[in-house]
C-alpha cells in the first residue's frame, strides 16, 4: 500500500510548482497524538554526517530525468523559502544541512547533466565522480514510529520503501451499475467536511439539495476510487474515448488512520480538481508524468524537508545486484508526518495493479536511504 499522493506532480503539471496541499493538519494531528507529541522529531537522533563511499553498486538514475526534478525543486525553493520554511528548510535538520546545501547541490545537478548533455557519458552515473564531489548525511529508521504503525524492519539502518504511481483507470461520465462511486469537484466548501467516505459512497451527494454544490467530474468503481483516494493523481478514461486528469483538491477532514489496514474502511474522502482533458495540453501534462518515473519521493517534508537528494542502496531483488538509486524528495501525504522510517517511490503513470506490481517487484521491501550533498 502506497502513501504518496503527488504534491509535485500537481503543480508540475501548471508549470508553477508546490502549493503544499498535503500538508494537512487532520493527518498531522492524527499520528502526533498515536506518537504521543505534536512537535516535530528530534531529527538529530536519526540523521547524522558521515563519510560516503561507493564500491561495487551500480548507480541508477535518469540524469535528464533528475535534472528536470532539480530544476523544479530550485524554482520552487526561490519562490516559498520564506513562506513554507516549515517544509523547505525545517529547523531540526537545519542544523545538520543547510538550505544552501541544498541548493549548491541542486545546482550542480543541473550543471553537470547540462555539461554531460554534449558528450552523451553522464557522469553522475560514475562511481568515482560520486566519491568525489559527494558526502552524505546516514539516516536511521525511527523504529519506534515504525512499530506504531505496524511495521517492522529489519534494523535501523533500513527504512521501507514504498511504490505510488498516477493510475489510468477506466469510467464514466454517468453513473451506472458498474461505474458508481464519484469523483466529485466541491464548490461550495460548507459541504467539504459534512459526509464520510462512506456516506458519499451510499448517494450523499446525489441529493437534489446538493446538485449546485458539487460536480461529479468521473464515475468510477469503487476500486478505482480507493486508488484514486490513496494515490492522488489519476487519468480517467471515459468509453467515447475522452478523458480527464483529476487530482486531488481538497478532504473531509478526516484523518487517514495508519491502524486500519482496510481501504475501504478508511472515512477519509478527497474532493477532486480536473486539471486536464484529452488535448495536446493533457498529452504533454501526461508525458511529463511518465519523465519523472523515479526520481522522486514522497518522505517526511516536515521533518526532512524539500529538495533532499536521496540515495537507496540495496540488492535488486531481481537482478541481485548492488544498485544505489538517486532521487529528489519533493512529495509527501498526511501519513508521512513523524514518518522517519519509510520513502514512497514515484513510479510514473501505472496501466493498473498489475502493471504497478510489476514495477514494485523490481524494487527492495527494505533499503538503506541517505541525503547526499555537494562537498565544498
Amino acid at each position: 500500500m502506497t502513501f504518496g499522493l503527488i504534491l509535485f506532480l500537481y503543480c508540475t503539471l501548471y508549470s508553477c510548482f508546490l502549493q503544499a496541499f498535503h500538508l494537512d493538519s487532520t493527518g498531522t494531528q492524527f499520528i502526533a497524538k498515536r506518537l504521543g507529541h505534536y512537535a516535530p522529531l528530534e531529527v538529530g537522533n536519526f540523521f547524522e554526517k558521515k563519510k560516503f563511499y561507493l564500491t561495487t553498486e551500480q548507480i541508477i538514475t535518469d540524469p535528464l530525468a533528475l535534472q528536470q526534478v532539480a530544476k523544479d525543486t530550485l524554482r520552487y525553493i526561490k519562490r516559498h523559502e520564506a513562506t513554507h520554511i516549515h517544509t523547505v528548510d525545517p529547523v531540526g535538520f537545519a542544523a545538520i544541512l543547510s538550505l544552501q546545501s541544498v541548493k549548491n547541490t541542486l545546482q550542480f545537478i543541473c550543471q553537470t547533466v547540462e555539461e554531460d548533455k554534449k558528450t552523451g557519458r553522464h557522469r553522475l552515473l560514475q562511481q568515482p565522480f560520486i566519491n568525489k564531489h559527494f558526502s552524505s548525511v546516514a539516516w536511521r529508521a525511527d523504529t519506534r514510529a515504525a512499530t506504531y504503525s505496524n511495521i517492522t524492519l529489519p534494523d535501523d539502518n533500513h527504512i521501507r520503501l514504498t511504490t505510488y504511481a498516477v493510475f489510468n483507470m477506466q469510467g464514466s461520465r454517468h453513473k451506472t451499475e458498474k461505474y458508481n462511486c464519484g469523483l466529485y469537484a466541491l464548490h461550495d466548501d460548507t459541504l467539504a467536511k459534512r459526509f464520510t467516505k462512506q456516506q458519499i459512497i451510499a448517494g450523499a451527494l446525489e441529493h437534489v439539495s446538493y446538485l449546485k454544490k458539487r460536480t461529479p467530474l468521473a464515475w468510477v468503481t469503487q476500486q478505482a476510487l480507493e486508488d484514486a483516494l490513496m494515490h492522488g493523481t489519476m487519468l480517467v478514461a471515459f468509453p467515447d474515448d475522452g478523458s480527464r486528469l483529476l487530482n486531488v483538491h481538497k478532504n473531509n477532514g478526516i484523518a487517514y488512520d495508519r491502524s486500519i489496514k482496510d481501504r475501504t474502511e478508511q472515512r477519509r474522502y478527497w474532493f477532486f480538481k480536473d486539471i486536464g482533458t484529452k488535448t495536446h495540453e493533457a498529452a504533454s501534462r501526461i508525458e511529463k508524468i511518465k519523465n519523472r518515473k523515479d526520481v522522486i519521493f514522497a518522505g517526511d517534508l516536515h521533518n526532512i524537508g524539500f529538495g533532499k537528494l536521496i540515495a537507496l542502496r540495496h540488492e535488486n531483488p531481481q537482478t541481485r545486484q548492488l544498485e544505489m538509486r538517486l532521487g529528489i524528495l519533493a512529495d509527501t501525504g498526511s501519513a508521512f508526518y513523524n514518518n522517519l522510517y519509510q520513502l514512497d517511490y514515484f513510479a510514473g503513470l501505472a496501466e493498473g495493479y498489475d502493471d504497478l506490481r510489476h514495477i514494485i517487484r523490481q524494487r527492495p521491501t527494505f533499503t538503506k536511504a541517505c541525503i547526499l550533498y555537494k562537498k565544498g
